[in-house]
C-alpha cells in the first residue's frame, strides 16, 4: 500500500473512532432516565423461563429467538432497574451495525468514502426508536447479523460461506427484517457464477425458518393492503431516503427518485451488473413491500423502526452506485462530505430529542404507576391494568413479579411525595383503581374528633363536634379535608355534589371521584400503606356541606 494511502486508511479509521465514540457519548446520554416500554413487558412477564414457546414463540409475526436469548441473560445479569446496560447493548449492536457497513463500503468507495458511509450510519436519529429504545435489539441485531452474512459471502470461501449462513440464520431468527437480507443473499448466489454451486448457504437458513414457522408462524399479511402496498412502500423508501440525512418525507421523495435514476441508468449502461448491485436494489424494496402487506392498516409509512433497515441498505446501495469512484484524501473532498455529514447529525439530533423526550415521559410514567402499585401490593388484584396507555398488557400480578424477580423500578414513597403533577396523578389513578380510596353511599356512625385539618374557598367553614360544616357563598365554594391514612370521613351535602380526591398529585383534576344527590351521603375510606402522605378530599357544592371523621 502506497505511502499516501496508508495515511489516508489510518485516517479514516481514527476518523470514524472519533464519529462512533461521539455517536455513542450522545445515545446514552439521550436514553437516559429510559426504562421498559410498552411490548418490552411482554418479554419481560411473559418470556419467562426456558421452553420452546417462551424462546420460538412469534411477537407481532416476527421469529425472536436471538432477542428474546439476548434478553433472558440481561434481566438475570443486570435486571430492569439497570436499564442502562440494556441501552448500552443496543448503542454497541448499531455502533457494530456502522462498522461493518465501513467494511462493505470501503472496497468500493475507499477508505475515506466508507468512513462517510459508516458515519451516516452512526448518526441515524430518524430511526430512533430502534437507537433509543432496548426492546428494539432485535430488529438492530437482525441487521447487523445479515450485515454480517453479506461481508462473509465477499471472503469468497468455504469458511466464509458457512459464516454467511449462519449469519443469515441468526438474522432471520431476530426479526422479520432480515427477509430483506435472505433476499440480498439469494440474489449474490443467482447471480454470482462462482456461487450457484454454493445454494446452501442460502436454502439452509430458508428451511430453518420455514420449519419454525410450520410449528409457530403466524401470517402477518393483510389482503386489503395489497391494494395500497405500492404506495406504502413507496413511502416507506421516501422515510428511509430522507432519514439518512435527517430530512422529512417530502425531501426523502426527491432524494429515493434521485436514487432510483441513478440506479436505472447504472443498470441501462452497464454490460454485466455485479451481483451486490442487483442484491442491494432488490433487498430495500422486498423489505418495503413485506412491511407494506403486514403493516398498511397501520398508516406509519414513516415509522422510524423501520427507517433504519431501509437507511441501511440505501446508504450500501449508493455505495455500491459509486464502485471505482475513490473518493480522494483531499481538503475539499472531505470538508464537502464532513458538512454533509454534519448537516445530517444535527437534523438527526432533533428526532432523537423529541424521541427520547417522548421515552423519559414515559418511563416517568410507569414508574411512578409501579411505585403506588407497591404500596398496595399485599392485596391488589392481580388482573388490575394499572398502566392502560404506556404499558397495557402489564397487569398488577406480573409487574409485581418482574420486580421481585429483575429489580425494583416503582418510584418508593419517599420519591412518590415529590413528584410533578403528571406522575403524581398517575399514581394516584394507581391507588384509585386498586381500592386504596374508598367511595360508598351511606352514612355510618361518626367519631368526636373532627377532619384533622380542613379549609373552604367561596364560603364559610366552622367546627361541630366531630364535623366541620360549611355554607356556601358562592356557586364554586369547595371544602378540601384531609383524610388520614387508613381512616374514613362521610360528606353529607344539601345540594349535588362532586367529590375530588388526590394524594401526590399536587392539583386536583376536574373530574370527580364520585358524585352526592341533593341531601346525600357518601363514606369516602382510605387504606393504610407505607407512605405518610395523606388523602386529599374536596367537595364542591353550591349547598351546604358537612365533613364527619367516620367510625370503624
Amino acid at each position: 500500500m502506497p505511502a499516501r494511502d496508508a495515511r489516508a486508511s489510518r485516517a479514516s479509521i481514527i476518523g470514524l473512532t472519533v464519529i462512533l465514540g461521539l455517536a455513542a457519548i450522545y445515545l446514552l446520554h439521550a436514553g437516559r432516565g429510559t426504562s421498559p416500554f410498552f411490548d418490552e413487558w411482554d418479554w419481560i412477564t411473559r418470556r419467562r423461563g426456558v421452553s420452546a414457546e417462551t424462546l420460538l414463540g412469534p411477537h407481532n409475526g416476527h421469529l425472536s429467538l436471538v432477542p428474546v436469548v439476548m434478553y433472558k441473560v440481561l434481566l438475570q445479569t443486570a435486571g430492569i432497574d439497570h436499564y442502562w446496560v440494556f441501552r448500552t447493548v443496543l448503542v454497541v449492536l448499531h455502533l457494530g451495525c456502522a462498522i461493518v457497513v465501513f467494511r462493505l463500503a470501503r472496497a468500493r468507495v475507499g477508505d475515506v468514502g466508507a468512513m462517510f458511509a459508516a458515519g451516516f450510519v452512526a448518526v441515524l436519529g430518524a430511526a430512533g426508536d430502534d437507537l433509543l429504545w432496548a426492546f428494539q435489539i432485535g430488529f438492530v441485531v437482525a441487521v447487523l447479523l445479515g450485515l454480517g452474512a453479506l461481508l462473509a459471502l465477499d471472503r469468497d470461501t468455504r469458511r466464509g460461506d458457512i459464516a454467511a449462513a449462519v449469519l443469515l440464520a441468526s438474522s432471520l431468527a431476530s426479526a422479520s427484517v432480515g427477509a430483506a437480507f435472505a433476499v440480498a443473499v439469494l440474489v449474490e448466489i443467482v447471480l454470482h457464477p462462482r456461487r450457484r454451486e454454493r445454494w446452501w448457504v442460502i436454502v439452509a437458513p430458508l428451511v430453518l425458518y420455514a420449519l419454525w414457522y410450520l410449528g409457530y408462524g403466524e401470517s402477518e399479511v393483510r389482503r386489503e393492503n395489497l391494494g395500497v402496498a405500492p404506495v406504502y412502500a413507496a413511502e416507506s423508501g421516501s422515510a428511509a431516503a430522507g432519514g439518512v440525512l435527517g430530512l422529512t418525507l417530502a425531501y426523502g421523495r426527491i432524494l429515493l427518485v434521485g436514487l432510483a435514476a441513478a440506479t436505472g441508468l447504472r443498470v441501462w449502461r452497464a454490460d454485466r451488473l455485479g451481483p451486490r448491485l442487483v442484491a442491494l436494489a432488490l433487498a430495500p424494496l422486498a423489505l418495503w413491500v413485506l412491511t407494506a402487506l403486514t403493516r398498511a392498516q397501520y398508516h406509519e409509512p414513516a415509522a422510524p423502526r423501520y427507517i433504519y433497515t431501509g437507511a441501511i441498505l440505501l446508504v450500501l446501495l449508493t455505495c455500491e452506485l459509486l464502485e471505482g469512484q475513490v473518493v480522494p484524501p483531499r481538503i475539499q473532498a472531505v470538508t464537502l462530505l464532513g458538512i454533509l455529514l454534519a448537516f445530517a447529525a444535527v437534523s438527526n439530533a432533533h428526532i432523537i430529542d423529541t424521541t427520547s423526550g417522548g421515552l423519559r415521559q414515559q418511563a416517568a410514567d410507569v414508574r411512578a404507576r409501579l411505585g403506588a402499585l407497591d404500596l398496595v401490593s399485599a392485596d391488589v388484584d392481580p388482573g388490575l391494568q394499572f398502566s392502560p396507555q404506556n404499558a397495557p398488557q402489564l397487569v398488577a400480578g406480573l409487574a409485581l413479579s418482574a420486580e421481585r424477580a429483575f429489580g425494583h423500578i416503582g418510584l418508593s414513597a419517599a420519591a412518590l411525595a415529590h413528584v410533578p403533577q403528571a406522575q403524581g396523578q398517575a399514581a394516584d389513578d394507581v391507588l384509585r383503581a386498586a381500592g386504596a380510596l374508598r367511595v360508598a353511599p351511606g352514612a355510618p356512625p361518626t367519631v368526636a374528633a373532627p377532619p384533622p385539618a380542613a379549609m373552604i374557598t367561596g364560603g364559610r367553614l366552622r367546627r361541630s363536634g366531630g364535623c366541620v360544616l360549611s355554607r356556601a357563598t358562592s356557586s364554586d365554594a369547595r371544602v378540601d379535608v384531609i383524610v388520614p391514612d387508613g381512616e374514613a370521613v362521610v360528606v353529607s351535602t344539601t345540594e349535588a355534589a362532586g367529590v375530588l380526591a388526590r394524594r401526590f398529585a399536587a392539583t386536583f383534576t376536574t373530574q370527580p371521584v364520585a358524585q352526592t344527590a341533593p341531601g346525600g351521603a357518601l363514606r369516602v375510606e382510605t387504606r393504610a400503606d407505607a407512605s405518610p402522605v395523606p388523602w386529599h378530599v374536596v367537595v364542591a357544592s353550591a349547598g351546604n356541606v358537612k365533613v364527619c371523621r367516620a367510625g370503624a
